[in-house]
């Protein structure tokens, strides 16, 4: 099973959570390190992820959208803002898995209603030319509803890759972000 490479978070109970969802597709024509810079810029996200409207850096000078590990960020999305915390952003190299992990509160719009959630992403290269994006969150608390989180993750996966795959072959954008962003 391909999600069994989801590596939550030592603090983080999964079974106390609300519902799981998790979601992958096969990117066979692409390759993790490909994926992995616009995975983690979150000036990209609101390309790909029609219900998120904004995402940026808590810290106004941070200049970088590249997300590295223990960043804070926020999302503005239709139905709720996020503050998150990346608690793990380990780049794919080779045959080495890929990994993003962030963890977060959230509030839904026009309401007092709140849910906590942890997001991890992972990078799988099966064997060469077999790469998987898997995609999976935990949600605890009040929320828009299982299925609404269960149609944005998917969602928001195979637009991912649609958008990494047209970006490859019109842009160039850099594979290996000359920041420091993805380091540990």
């Amino acid at each position: 099973m391909i999600t069994d490479r989801i590596i939550w978070p030592g603090h983080y109970n999964v079974s106390e959570a609300d519902f799981n969802i998790e979601a992958h597709v096969a990117a066979n024509d692409l390759s993790a390190e490909q994926v992995w810079p616009y995975l983690i810029n979150i000036a990209d996200i609101d390309r790909y992820a029609r219900e998120i409207s904004d995402a940026e850096p808590l810290d106004p000078q941070v200049n970088d959208p590249h997300l590295y590990s223990k960043e804070e960020f926020t999302i503005n999305a239709d139905r709720y803002t996020a503050h998150a915390r990346v608690l793990e952003a380990i780049p794919p190299k080779g045959d080495r898995v890929g990994r993003i992990t962030w963890e977060g509160e959230a509030q839904i719009k026009n309401s007092d209603q709140k849910f906590s959630f942890v997001h991890a992403w992972v990078l799988y290269v099966e064997k060469p030319g077999k790469l998987y994006v898997v995609s999976a969150l935990s949600i605890k608390g009040k929320t828009p509803g299982e299925q609404f989180f269960a149609n944005l993750n998917q969602g928001w996966l195979n637009r991912l890759v649609q958008y990494v795959r047209r970006k490859e072959t019109r842009t160039n954008h850099p594979r290996k972000p000359s920041s420091g962003a993805m380091v540990k």
